[in-house]
C-alpha cells in the first residue's frame, strides 16, 4: 500500500466512525424509550438502565477523545524534541502520528458500536450489533501499539543481535 494512502485512509475512517458515533445517537433520541441500557458487563449483558438522555454522553465522550488524540498528534514534534533534550532517542514522528491515527480510528469505532448496541437493545433488536464487535476493536486498540513497538524496535540496542566480525 502506498505510504501516503494509509494516513488518509485512517483519517477518513476516524471521521466516518466519529460521525456515526455522534450522529446515530442524536438521530435516534426521539424514538428511544424513556429507559435505555447505560452499562454492560463483560459478557455484553445490560447491568444498568438509565434515562434515554444518557445516550448523549457517548457523542460527548467521543468528541472529547477525538480532540485529545488529535492534540497528541499535533504535539508529536514537541514530544520528539523533549526526548532529544532528555538524551533519549527521538521517535519517528510520522510513525507516531500514524499510530495515533490508527488508535483514533479504532477508538471512534468502539464508540460507534457502543452507541449502536445501546440503541439496538433499547429498540428491542439486541442482535443487530453483537457485543463481541466491541471486544475485537478493543483488542485492536491494544494490538496496534504493541505491534508498532515490536516492528520499530531498534536493532542496535538489541543485545541478542550479533555484531559483525
Amino acid at each position: 500500500m502506498n505510504k501516503a494512502v494509509l494516513p488518509v485512509s485512517l483519517n477518513l475512517a476516524a471521521w466516518i466512525t466519529l460521525a456515526i458515533a455522534v450522529g446515530v445517537p442524536l438521530f435516534a433520541l426521539p424514538v428511544l424509550p424513556d429507559e435505555i441500557p447505560r452499562h454492560y458487563d463483560f459478557a455484553g449483558n445490560v447491568d444498568a438502565m438509565g434515562s434515554k438522555w444518557v445516550i448523549l454522553t457517548l457523542p460527548g465522550i467521543s468528541l472529547f477523545v477525538y480532540g485529545l488524540i488529535s492534540a497528541f498528534q499535533r504535539g508529536a514534534p514537541h514530544f520528539a524534541q523533549m526526548n532529544t533534550q532528555l538524551g533519549r532517542p527521538a521517535p519517528n514522528i510520522d510513525q507516531l502520528r500514524l499510530l495515533l491515527q490508527a488508535i483514533k480510528a479504532c477508538t471512534m469505532a468502539v464508540f460507534a458500536i457502543l452507541g449502536g448496541r445501546t440503541i439496538s437493545i433499547a429498540l428491542e433488536h439486541p442482535d443487530l450489533v453483537p457485543h463481541w464487535a466491541v471486544w475485537i476493536l478493543v483488542a485492536l486498540i491494544i494490538a496496534i501499539p504493541l505491534a508498532s513497538a515490536m516492528l520499530t524496535k531498534n536493532p542496535a540496542s538489541d543485545s541478542s543481535t550479533p555484531t559483525p566480525a
